[in-house]
């Protein structure tokens, strides 16, 4: 389970003195309160997001202790940038994802075993839209798509995270073709592993 606590001594919020006003913890006012250093407001803010970014991480790093690393160094970023934050269009929860994403990537792209191995074998097979996926919560879809072996995981989770092909094909240097028919393809194995684990029959659709 989740411990905020552990985090604490990394992360070194002071603690002492009064707590923010309830009626005060807007997430504006949070942002606000932490850009100006106030640390009370940086604990806040970690533990609304923290367990949400935390589930980011992991989707994308398999390893949980090294999710957890990723996380960690996202959230000094998150802080070190918050500034900029205040021109960004959109809701600080996905800006704050998109900074976790592109650690994780900058973490897979240091592994020796990272790799996009183009696979021509897929390149020309049709879309399959196996609508049980949709159906299914994110825990489920999660342990799913950590039995896809590269790049098959990654461009699924940047998909399902919002990155278009023309995104993934310029942040890993493929062609926006091949993204898409490994995106494809990902599905298509979503679905095989679905039905060897029974969660659907056969002649789904």
């Amino acid at each position: 389970m989740y411990s905020i606590g552990k985090y604490q001594t990394i992360i070194r919020f002071d603690l002492k003195g009064k707590h923010l006003h309830p009626n005060l913890m807007t997430e504006q006012y949070l942002i606000n309160k932490s850009i100006d250093h106030d640390r009370k407001a940086q604990k806040m803010l970690f533990e609304r997001y923290a367990p949400y970014l935390l589930s980011v991480a992991q989707r994308y790093v398999r390893d949980f202790h090294l999710a957890e690393d990723v996380f960690l160094h996202s959230f000094e970023k998150i802080f070190k940038n918050l500034q900029n934050f205040q021109n960004v269009k959109g809701e600080f929860k996905y800006w704050a994802k998109k900074i976790v994403i592109n650690e994780a990537l900058n973490y897979l792209r240091s592994q020796k075993n990272y790799f996009i191995e183009i696979d021509t074998t897929i390149l020309d097979q049709k879309e399959i839209e196996p609508n049980v996926i949709s159906q299914m919560n994110a825990d489920e879809l999660h342990q799913l798509i950590l039995e896809l072996r590269p790049p098959f995981g990654i461009i699924f989770n940047m998909v399902a995270d919002g990155y278009n092909y023309a995104e993934i094909s310029d942040i890993l240097n493929i062609h926006e073709a091949t993204c898409r028919s490994y995106y494809m393809r990902s599905k298509a194995m979503l679905r095989d592993i679905l039905l060897k684990q029974e969660y659907v029959h056969h002649g789904t659709k």
